[in-house]
């Protein structure tokens, strides 16, 4: 029963995290766009303009770099304990 449930709510919490995180990169989007308008307008100094969008670049690269190495980590962990079931089931 708790394996029904869980499989039943798995894509919704997938879905959620999918949509809360096209909603922050959204956001950023924007951001970048709105400083570029005003860049354009020249209602923002070219020096403050630029840092703006490198701080978010560079906080965009890190989150995906993070998540990359989340995700390799996870695999060496799973790999890793795939591994140690088969080697007591072949000692066994």
């Amino acid at each position: 029963m708790t394996g029904a449930i869980q499989l039943a709510l798995a894509p919704v919490f997938l879905l959620t995290g999918i949509a809360g995180l096209l909603s922050v990169m959204a956001g950023r989007l924007a951001r970048i766009i709105d400083r570029a308008r005003a860049f354009t307008e020249g209602r923002v100094p070219a020096a403050a303009a630029l840092l703006v969008c490198m701080v978010i670049a560079v906080l965009f690269v890190e989150i995906m770099v993070q998540a990359r190495a989340v995700h390799l980590a996870m695999q060496t962990v799973r790999i890793a304990l795939h591994e140690g079931k088969s080697s007591s089931k072949s000692a066994s």
